[in-house]
């Protein structure tokens, strides 16, 4: 599985289809995931950097958010990640600036 990050709009439903549907990513709190082994998967990925797309990140193993309960847990919204570097990364990167 890939996960996808789209900070900019989180309820995003990206691709041809109604929500739900097989040709359709579905971001939900900003994250999705697409299979591998999805026969659709080169076309998924080529509509993430597609024009006018919001910008959506391609996250590393170890960037997903964890359900470890022992994970450190980012303050501002609560997601659980693999490493303190990990979690400092998605504070910069997505509340930096930002009043919570």
């Amino acid at each position: 599985m890939v996960t996808l990050y789209c900070q900019d709009t989180p309820g995003l439903h990206l691709g041809p289809g109604k929500p739900g549907s097989a040709n359709v990513i579905d971001f939900k709190n900003g994250y999705a995931e697409v299979d591998e082994a999805d026969p659709l998967y080169e076309a998924k990925m080529g509509w993430v950097n597609g024009p006018g797309c919001p910008h959506i990140r391609v996250l590393e193993v170890d960037e997903v958010p964890s359900t470890d309960p022992n994970a450190p847990k980012c303050p501002a919204c609560g997601l659980a990640f693999a490493t303190e570097r990990k979690l400092n990364g998605h504070i910069l990167g997505a509340h930096r600036g930002k009043k919570e």
